[in-house]
Protein backbone atom coordinates (compact mmCIF):
# COMPACT_ATOMS: atom_id res chain seq x y z
CA UNK A 1 0.00 0.00 0.00
CA UNK A 2 1.45 3.35 -1.04
CA UNK A 3 1.92 6.09 1.52
CA UNK A 4 -0.85 8.70 1.38
CA UNK A 5 -0.08 12.15 0.03
CA UNK A 6 -0.36 14.62 2.89
CA UNK A 7 0.20 18.36 2.51
CA UNK A 8 -0.24 21.06 5.12
CA UNK A 9 -0.43 24.60 3.74
CA UNK A 10 1.32 23.37 0.59
CA UNK A 11 4.17 21.62 2.44
CA UNK A 12 4.44 17.87 1.86
CA UNK A 13 4.49 16.45 5.39
CA UNK A 14 4.83 12.87 4.17
CA UNK A 15 7.81 13.21 1.83
CA UNK A 16 9.92 10.56 3.58
CA UNK A 17 12.90 12.93 3.71
CA UNK A 18 11.97 15.63 6.23
CA UNK A 19 8.59 14.37 7.40
CA UNK A 20 6.80 11.04 7.57
CA UNK A 21 3.22 10.44 8.65
CA UNK A 22 3.01 7.34 10.83
CA UNK A 23 0.10 4.92 11.12
CA UNK A 24 -2.77 5.91 13.37
CA UNK A 25 -3.91 9.25 11.94
CA UNK A 26 -7.37 10.23 13.21
CA UNK A 27 -9.14 12.76 11.02
CA UNK A 28 -12.24 12.92 13.21
CA UNK A 29 -15.90 13.01 12.38
CA UNK A 30 -18.74 15.39 13.06
CA UNK A 31 -19.91 15.31 16.64
CA UNK A 32 -23.49 16.25 17.37
CA UNK A 33 -23.97 18.33 20.50
CA UNK A 34 -27.30 19.11 22.11
CA UNK A 35 -28.98 20.16 25.34
CA UNK A 36 -31.47 17.93 27.12
CA UNK A 37 -34.18 19.08 29.48
CA UNK A 38 -37.32 17.67 31.03
CA UNK A 39 -40.31 18.15 28.77
CA UNK A 40 -43.99 18.10 29.55
CA UNK A 41 -45.31 14.76 30.69
CA UNK A 42 -41.92 13.62 31.99
CA UNK A 43 -40.33 13.13 28.57
CA UNK A 44 -36.84 14.27 27.61
CA UNK A 45 -36.73 17.15 25.16
CA UNK A 46 -33.71 18.08 23.04
CA UNK A 47 -32.72 21.63 22.00
CA UNK A 48 -29.77 23.46 20.48
CA UNK A 49 -28.71 20.57 18.23
CA UNK A 50 -25.45 21.40 16.43
CA UNK A 51 -22.71 19.76 14.38
CA UNK A 52 -20.81 23.03 13.90
CA UNK A 53 -18.14 22.45 16.54
CA UNK A 54 -14.49 22.07 15.62
CA UNK A 55 -13.33 18.52 14.94
CA UNK A 56 -10.10 17.17 16.41
CA UNK A 57 -7.43 15.73 14.09
CA UNK A 58 -4.42 13.77 15.34
CA UNK A 59 -1.53 12.82 13.05
CA UNK A 60 1.48 10.94 14.45
CA UNK A 61 4.64 11.96 12.62
CA UNK A 62 8.36 11.48 12.43
CA UNK A 63 10.45 14.57 11.67
CA UNK A 64 13.96 13.96 10.30
CA UNK A 65 17.05 16.02 9.69
CA UNK A 66 20.63 15.64 8.54
CA UNK A 67 21.91 17.26 11.77
CA UNK A 68 20.46 18.48 15.04
CA UNK A 69 20.20 22.02 13.65
CA UNK A 70 18.48 20.74 10.47
CA UNK A 71 16.04 18.77 12.61
CA UNK A 72 15.25 21.87 14.64
CA UNK A 73 14.76 23.82 11.40
CA UNK A 74 12.24 21.24 10.17
CA UNK A 75 10.38 21.33 13.51
CA UNK A 76 10.33 25.13 13.42
CA UNK A 77 8.96 25.09 9.86
CA UNK A 78 6.11 22.81 10.96
CA UNK A 79 5.36 25.03 13.95
CA UNK A 80 5.35 28.12 11.71
CA UNK A 81 2.60 26.57 9.60
CA UNK A 82 0.68 25.69 12.76
CA UNK A 83 0.99 29.28 14.05
CA UNK A 84 -0.65 30.51 10.84
CA UNK A 85 -3.77 28.45 11.54
CA UNK A 86 -4.99 31.02 14.04
CA UNK A 87 -6.00 33.36 11.22
CA UNK A 88 -9.67 33.61 10.34
CA UNK A 89 -9.26 31.66 7.11
CA UNK A 90 -7.09 28.86 8.53
CA UNK A 91 -4.75 26.61 6.55
CA UNK A 92 -5.50 23.67 4.29
CA UNK A 93 -4.61 20.09 5.13
CA UNK A 94 -4.91 17.66 2.23
CA UNK A 95 -4.87 14.06 3.40
CA UNK A 96 -5.00 11.48 0.59
CA UNK A 97 -6.99 13.78 -1.69
CA UNK A 98 -9.46 15.11 0.91
CA UNK A 99 -9.08 18.79 1.91
CA UNK A 100 -9.71 20.00 5.46
CA UNK A 101 -9.56 23.56 6.81
CA UNK A 102 -7.42 23.74 9.94
CA UNK A 103 -8.28 26.70 12.15
CA UNK A 104 -6.59 26.13 15.51
CA UNK A 105 -3.93 23.88 16.95
CA UNK A 106 -1.03 23.65 19.35
CA UNK A 107 2.62 23.56 18.38
CA UNK A 108 4.36 20.21 18.12
CA UNK A 109 6.66 19.21 20.94
CA UNK A 110 9.12 16.48 19.95
CA UNK A 111 9.63 13.37 22.02
CA UNK A 112 13.33 13.61 22.76
CA UNK A 113 14.79 10.15 22.70
CA UNK A 114 18.23 8.70 22.08
CA UNK A 115 17.41 8.63 18.39
CA UNK A 116 16.93 12.42 18.49
CA UNK A 117 20.59 12.89 19.39
CA UNK A 118 22.14 10.09 17.31
CA UNK A 119 19.97 9.77 14.21
CA UNK A 120 18.40 13.23 14.06
CA UNK A 121 14.81 12.00 14.33
CA UNK A 122 11.98 13.39 16.45
CA UNK A 123 8.57 11.82 16.98
CA UNK A 124 5.71 14.30 17.25
CA UNK A 125 1.95 14.19 17.35
CA UNK A 126 0.30 16.84 15.21
CA UNK A 127 -2.90 17.81 17.06
CA UNK A 128 -5.12 20.07 14.97
CA UNK A 129 -8.68 21.37 14.95
CA UNK A 130 -10.59 21.54 11.69
CA UNK A 131 -13.84 22.98 10.52
CA UNK A 132 -16.70 20.49 10.00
Amino acid sequence: MAAPTVTFDGTNINDGTKYSVLEGAVLGGKVTTFDEYRGYGGTVAVANVSTANLIGVTIPMMVMGTSVSDLRTNLTALNTIIDGCASGTGKSLVFDGVTYTIVASSQVAPTLTQSYQNKFIAFVELVLNRKP
